[in-house]
């Protein structure tokens, strides 16, 4: 991926380099910007490249904030992931405990990775974070080396149960 390229070909966050500061938008302003497999595939995409787009570019920083009123609603509960856990609870599903588990195993794993290629980061990572920050929003922050929050913000965090499956922090390490 070139980088030109890199910076234009996320569908659901905006990239864009000014004055040494690479800022990074979700732009799902239309679902407070919540965040599906693709916000999580975009953020693994673009700070696992991070390497080749600095050879070319003097980044001193890198901010991540939402478009919008908000920062992120979290986990995009209509998303097919969301949806795809959910269905383990279905009585009719023919898989087992066991592959149930061992899937939400991975699959939390993955989404993990993503955020963990933001932590990894060699460029300082400055959260802008305003709004609401519900749900992997806050697992997002502890990613960046900085969180700077408006006066008026709304946290929520709520590792319960959810369509009678328990769910975890995708920040733990179970």
């Amino acid at each position: 991926m070139e980088q030109n390229n890199l910076l234009t070909s996320f569908k659901t966050l905006s990239v864009t380099i000014k004055n040494k500061i690479l800022v990074v938008e979700f732009n799902r302003t239309k679902s407070l910007n919540s965040m599906n497999e693709e916000v999580f595939q975009n953020l693994f995409d673009l700070f696992s490249n991070m390497t080749k787009l600095t050879k070319d570019e003097d980044i001193r920083v890198i901010i991540i904030r939402g478009q919008g009123k908000h920062f992120t609603s979290g986990l995009d509960l209509k998303s097919d992931f969301a949806m795809s856990l959910a269905s383990l609870n279905d009585p009719e599903s023919t898989l087992d405990v066991g592959r149930k588990a061992f899937y939400i195993y991975n699959s939390v794993h993955k989404l993990q990775d993503c955020l963990t290629a933001i932590e990894k980061c060699h460029i300082p990572v400055i959260a802008s974070v305003h709004g609401y920050c519900l749900g992997a929003g806050i697992n997002l922050i502890p990613c960046c080396d900085i969180a700077i929050c408006a006066k008026c913000i709304i946290f929520s965090k709520r590792n319960n149960y959810w369509y009678g499956i328990r769910y975890w922090s995708i920040t733990e390490n179970n």
